[in-house]
């Protein structure tokens, strides 16, 4: 665990020692995640759950109009399903480190793409106020590829748009495969 710790204090100041003048950000947004089933030749999608997100950034250059964002966030995802008229939601609470590339299209315009580690915090279902705990039933990590748009403005705030797309199974399940969907809109503020 302690060398988790480390790798990950080393990902997040990396871009701090490429030199160019590094940024502090804030984020936070709504999440709009689900999670797409596999088993054998079928897929399945739940609903959208509508959940949210927070963490922060290191915007470094790395030079050209490119520059180098990793980022700790901690976010909630999942899916809901209806199952004989009773709404069931699938929560989890993960800590996602997105290790974003950059281009600085234009002025305040950037185009980001990059990978995403995350760990399980949490999980839980849901339904008419009870909850169970299913952490049991989750891998504890999770990897997925992102891409996204984001505009800074002059003031240092910022709009955000990303797709992250989950690539490896999330439930202990062998028979099936789940990945993790989730669309991010947020705003936030580089220092």
């Amino acid at each position: 665990m302690k060398k988790l710790y480390f790798l990950i204090i080393c990902l997040l100041t990396a871009g701090t020692s490429m030199a160019q003048k590094a940024q502090f950000g804030l984020k936070l947004g709504a999440n709009f995640a689900n999670q797409h089933a596999t088993y054998q030749n079928l897929s399945a999608n739940g609903s959208t759950l509508t959940s949210i997100y927070l963490g922060g950034f290191v915007n470094t250059g790395i030079g050209g109009n490119f520059s180098f964002q990793p980022e700790f966030l901690i976010s909630s995802q999942g899916t809901q399903t209806n199952y004989n008229g009773n709404t069931i939601k699938f929560n989890t609470v993960n800590i996602n480190i997105p290790l974003m590339i950059k281009v600085n299209a234009t002025e305040g315009l950037n185009f980001e793409a990059g990978p995403q580690l995350g760990f399980l915090v949490s999980a839980k279902a849901r339904n008419k106020g009870n909850s169970i705990d299913i952490a049991d039933g989750y891998n504890t990590v999770d990897l997925g590829i992102n891409a996204g748009v984001e505009y800074v403005f002059p003031s240092g705030f910022l709009l955000g748009l990303r797709y992250s797309h989950g690539i490896t199974d999330i439930l202990k399940d062998d028979e099936a495969t789940t990945t993790n969907r989730v669309i991010l809109l947020g705003i936030g503020y580089r220092f």
